[in-house]
């Protein structure tokens, strides 16, 4: 089976615009545990069977060195679980607005986060909702599975939320959380308003084709 390396080795050439970050990714990505990086030779005193041992890049984008560390998050994840049921929430931009993310990753990853929090607590604490505070887990992923890009946020929200005055929890029903229409028009609301105060705040970067789609 392909591994990642392979992958960028095949195809690096064909990803487009890369920023010198996501090169460096790459670069590391490739390299791992390959001559390029040096390693150590470990030999038997008794046979003279040598083994040697590749350098890893330590880049925590790179599935092999960051497996370990993925599975000890996952575990001290597993130890908060609640004994509730758990939803999934997805929140990502249209398609003409990509461009825009491409050329100004962390305004617009940052205002995902901003906009799918808010969105979540305010629809969640409202009475004829659900009238708690919530809280839970959000993840950026910002390619799909055909590896185009596609920013978006994963988000696992325990079912309920504490009360106002935070002295009982009260647990959303087995099959519904929040409605999703609901979610859709406050974060639609929330993203547009702040994206426009980036706009008119100069924080905002164009170039290439977006000179021409959004002056």
């Amino acid at each position: 089976m392909p591994e990642i390396a392979d992958i960028f080795r095949e195809l690096e050439d064909k990803l487009g615009f890369l920023s010198s970050q996501e090169r460096r990714v790459i670069s590391d990505i490739t390299n791992c545990r390959t001559e390029t990086l040096g390693g150590n030779a470990f030999v038997c005193d008794s046979c003279g069977h040598t083994d040697v041992h590749y350098n890893s890049c330590r880049n925590r984008h790179c599935p092999k060195c960051q497996s370990l560390a993925r599975l000890q998050w996952v575990s001290s994840q597993l130890q908060q679980i609640l004994s509730v049921p758990y939803f999934h929430a997805v929140f990502t931009i249209p398609d003409e607005l990509k461009p825009l993310a491409l050329y100004n990753k962390k305004s617009i990853y940052d205002l995902l986060f901003h906009s799918a929090h808010k969105t979540l607590l305010n629809v969640a604490k409202h009475d004829k909702n659900l009238g708690v505070s919530i809280g839970g887990i959000s993840v950026l992923h910002t390619w799909d599975q055909k590896l185009a890009f596609h920013p978006h946020i994963h988000c696992i929200l325990p079912g309920g939320g504490l009360s106002a005055d935070k002295t009982f929890w009260k647990t959303s029903s087995d099959t519904f959380f929040l409605s999703v229409k609901k979610l859709s028009l406050v974060f639609r609301g929330i993203f547009l308003r702040k994206l426009e105060k980036l706009y008119q705040r100069g924080v905002l970067k164009f170039g290439g084709a977006l000179t021409q789609l959004y002056h």
